[in-house]
């Protein structure tokens, strides 16, 4: 086991004492009041105006639309202040909130709402129809954002609640579904609590910094990798509702931020902006990326910048960062996904969990404060989730060297069998990115009858026609073993993404197993 506990932040410990997380907003109001806590569009709001915002939206959502401990309160929408109002007034009345995403789908939210009942929801304007009719039979108050000044009004305000407990459910974050149906993990006051600790540890996070929020809210990264630390630590927030590549780089210089995320898929819309070049990043102490793994074309353009990229690694189940990498050795760990956080206990695992010995490739198993208590009314997914010793089980095959640096190799449910092989997709896709011609691609299984599975890419050509299947193919010879090599190539316009932005893998395989190819694709059969 490596990491657990170790090497924890003692300042911030002290700074950040174990309470419900609200508290966080009421402390700083009582010691710096003015201090800016969120940006949003025009919207300036002070730590002092937030505490305000948190009390009465706690206050009214318990007098007029009888929320108590334990309900749950789902959110529609795109990032907004009104989310981290709704989560913090949650907290404050023991409440679970419930963050949906403004691109789901009725289908898909309907499923989620069944399943967690909450008794409100809190929904944009242009939102409040699509989640009435995906409520059915559900007793569901809903509140769109312009009926807030009247839920509001002579609202008692709702104060912290020093006793409760923070193994208290706080929210519930539906899981990517990327290797399976959808769940929902349930989120705790501790895990938030420790996280913070965590993220601060890392970054070394304070009042002074200016933090961007441009990933999406409703899923744990946008969350809680630097929006909730950041306001733990009493820093700024600015806030954009959705991504947008010129957005993001307006917002860095106007606001000098010194954190933000920039995902792969995010950091190449950033390096393909007109104005990438000479956008002014001087004030950035880092930015954090993630990934299964991480290619040096995502890495590079920012160092070439003079920022440094810290890679995490983690996962909705664990708050969500397990590991990060040091900004002292930003440069030399670059191509791995860091060491295990204080408050996070990492272990490479064989088949029965028992650990392996350093530097060989197993299952990363999760331990901590920061894990999950489970799924929300799903005991088998609960328990097949964990190992009986209690460790957490990622899905990913990664391995721990002598230094305690942790680097993962790819998910467990990817792996491509090829014969008694095994081929891992992001070593095949490390081959394509090295090509210019070739702007993104990735690699998935196809059933085949001799070898049992096949290798085969998806790639996305930055010049329509510029290669053909077999100079694709080519880019392979002497670089991995044949094994490995792709057996089939499809062009594409554009690789499926789900509501977070990461490659579904899942749709990938299932157009290899259908009747035929999307039409337009070219196959290297």
């Amino acid at each position: 086991m490596a990491g657990l506990f170790a090497g924890a932040n003692t300042l911030a410990v002290v700074a950040l004492a174990p309470a419900e997380i609200s508290s966080w907003i009421a402390d700083r109001a009582r010691r710096s009041p003015d201090a800016v806590a969120i940006r949003f569009e025009d919207q300036q709001i002070s730590y002092g105006e937030l505490e305000q915002r948190v009390g009465q939206l706690a206050g009214a959502l318990a007098r007029r639309a009888g929320i108590a401990a334990g309900d749950r309160v789902a959110y529609l929408g795109h990032n907004a202040p009104q989310l981290l109002d709704l989560l913090f007034a949650c907290a404050r009345l023991g409440a679970i909130l419930v963050p949906l995403s403004a691109r789901m789908p009725a289908p898909e939210l309907e499923v989620v709402l069944a399943n967690t009942e909450p008794k409100a929801l809190l929904a944009e304007d242009s939102l409040a129809q699509i989640a009435s009719e995906s409520e059915g039979s559900l007793d569901l108050r809903i509140i769109a954002f312009g009926e807030l000044p009247a839920l509001l009004a002579g609202a008692p305000e709702r104060r912290c609640d020093p006793d409760r407990a923070l193994q208290a459910p706080l929210a519930i974050i539906n899981t990517s579904g990327t290797t399976g149906p959808t769940k929902g993990a349930v989120l705790t006051h501790e895990m938030l609590h420790f996280n913070a600790l965590n993220v601060a540890a890392a970054c070394g996070i304070d009042a002074a910094d200016e933090v961007l929020t441009n990933a999406p809210l409703f899923n744990t990264g946008g969350l809680n990798i630097l929006t909730t630390p950041a306001l733990a630590a009493g820093a700024t927030v600015t806030i954009l509702r959705e991504f947008d590549p010129g957005a993001t780089l307006a917002a860095i210089e106007r606001q000098a931020i010194t954190l933000a995320i920039s995902t792969p898929a995010m950091t190449k819309a950033l390096i393909s902006d007109p104005h990438w070049e000479r956008a002014d990043l001087s004030s950035l102490r880092c930015v954090i990326t993630g990934s299964t793994t991480v290619r040096e074309d995502v890495l590079a353009p920012w160092f070439a910048r003079g920022v440094p990229v810290l890679q995490d690694y983690g996962l909705t189940e664990a708050m969500p960062v397990v590991s990060i990498v040091p900004l002292a050795d930003a440069h030399r760990l670059r191509a791995t996904a860091g060491r295990p956080v204080p408050h996070c206990g990492v272990r490479i695992a064989g088949d029965d969990g028992s650990p392996v010995a350093s530097g060989e490739e197993g299952e990363v198993l999760v331990r901590g404060p920061t894990v999950m208590p489970g799924y929300w009314r799903n005991p088998e997914a609960t328990g097949e989730a964990f190992h009986e010793d209690g460790w957490l089980r990622t899905g990913d095959v990664g391995t721990l060297d002598a230094e305690g640096v942790l680097s993962i190799a790819g998910r467990i449910k990817e792996v491509i069998i090829v014969g008694s092989c095994n081929v891992f997709p992001a070593d095949v896709e490390a081959v394509l990115a090295g090509c210019p011609e070739i702007a993104e691609a990735a690699v998935v299984g196809r059933p085949d009858d001799e070898q049992g599975e096949v290798p085969v890419a998806f790639v996305v050509l930055r010049r329509p026609g510029a290669m053909s299947a077999d100079d694709v193919k080519g880019l392979f010879d002497g670089q991995l073993a044949a094994y490995k090599h792709p057996q089939d190539v499809v062009f594409t316009e554009a690789l499926p993404r789900n509501a977070i932005g990461k490659v579904d893998s899942g749709e990938l395989r299932r157009s290899l197993r259908g009747p035929s190819r999307d039409e337009g694709a070219v196959s290297g059969d």
